[in-house]
């Protein structure tokens, strides 16, 4: 619960000031960017996540790694972060400014869980119906879940559409044994 609020509010500031600078996408490549360079270099991630290596040591690293690289916003971002001790939360603030850029974009993120593997045509008439039912661009994801048995589930945000026979069949038992 702490995470996700500390996460937003943080992300949020971030994506307030990329909206003002125009530079939404900018701002976002470059915060994954630096995610990606934390997980890929060695004991980075942990040396960052270490509460007892102090701040000073932490924001000399990543002033050095990122000069040249990324924008300065960014790396005072990064630093207030730092300085502030929230670095554990990195990945959730990277997903919640994700979030609002978004909603800014008028897209939103889908996943279709399926029993086998989807034809093409079939993905695209689902983001299709998704889009207008929402109104939105819809970013849709795939994956195979056999213990679905047929059907589909669809997971847009906090709303669920669960389709599926193995769902079917659950409400059937329940209405027979009543």
């Amino acid at each position: 619960m702490l995470e996700s609020a500390v996460a937003r509010r943080y992300a949020f500031a971030f994506f307030e000031i990329a909206q003002e600078q125009k530079a939404l996408d900018k701002f976002e490549e470059e915060l994954v960017t630096a995610q990606k360079t934390f997980q890929s270099v060695e004991k980075l991630d942990k040396f960052l996540a270490n509460q007892l290596v102090p701040s000073t040591e932490k924001k000399k690293a990543v002033n050095t790694l990122f000069k040249g690289k990324l924008s300065e916003l960014t790396v005072n971002f990064l630093n207030l972060v730092i300085d502030k001790r929230r670095e554990e939360y990195f990945n959730a603030i990277i997903k919640e400014f994700q979030n609002y850029a978004n909603k800014a974009r008028n897209i939103t993120d889908a996943l279709v869980i399926s029993a086998k593997e989807l034809a093409k045509e079939d993905v695209d008439k689902i983001k299709q119906k998704l889009s207008a039912m929402t109104g939105k661009n819809v970013n849709l994801t795939t994956t195979i879940d056999p213990e679905i048995k047929g059907g589909l589930i669809v997971q847009m945000g906090d709303k669920i559409i669960d389709g599926s026979l193995a769902r079917r069949f659950e409400i059937m038992k329940q209405r027979l044994l009543q």
